[in-house]
């Protein structure tokens, strides 16, 4: 299958973001809460390895200035034309790209693709959250649905399912949630 990217990148920060709380926690676990803004300037003015840029320069338009910028006269920093904008954004949006080009060519190394057909008897994987209120413990419920048949491609990783045994439309699936059942006989 395919490379499909699920994870966002705000769970990539967010997962990076807790490693670094916890090396910061430990080294001063009394006065931790007291720096945060040098962890925040920290993040905020990192290059990220997607785009290639800080988010500071993102989302302001340029770098975070340090005590020893803001010397000096800022209207050149603050100027800039649409004609430039348009060309870092583009960048931007190009770096990206060549990221996920980057990873989806490391994922897709040795995979198989999965060919599914019209007609075809698969089962889709679950998703059951727990929930105490209604006594649900995502551990103990099943993984995998009960057989399903592929009724169309609504696009081309994508599937409208039906139950196999009434023919009742069921849901829609990535092709990356299915796996082909074979009914065992013995």
């Amino acid at each position: 299958m395919p490379y499909y990217p699920q994870a966002s990148l705000a769970e990539r920060v967010m997962r990076n973001l807790r490693a670094v709380l916890k090396i910061f926690h430990n080294q001063s676990q009394r006065m931790w809460d007291n720096k945060l803004h040098y962890l925040a300037f920290a993040f905020n003015s990192a290059c990220h390895e997607s785009t290639k840029m800080c988010p500071s320069k993102l989302f302001l338009g340029r770098g975070l200035n340090t005590p020893l910028e803001n010397v000096g006269d800022l209207t050149e920093v603050l100027v800039s034309s649409e004609e430039e904008r348009t060309k870092f954004w583009m960048e931007a949006i190009r770096n990206l790209n060549m990221a996920r080009n980057r990873v989806a060519k490391r994922y897709d190394v040795g995979r198989k693709e999965a060919r599914y057909k019209v007609g075809d008897t698969v089962v889709c994987q679950m998703r059951t959250l727990s929930s105490e209120g209604k006594g649900v413990a995502q551990k103990l419920e099943l993984k995998w649905s009960k057989p399903m048949l592929i009724v169309k491609f609504l696009k081309p990783s994508v599937v409208q399912l039906a139950v196999a045994e009434s023919g009742v439309l069921a849901r829609k699936a990535h092709v990356s949630q299915l796996k082909r059942y074979y009914l065992s006989v013995g």
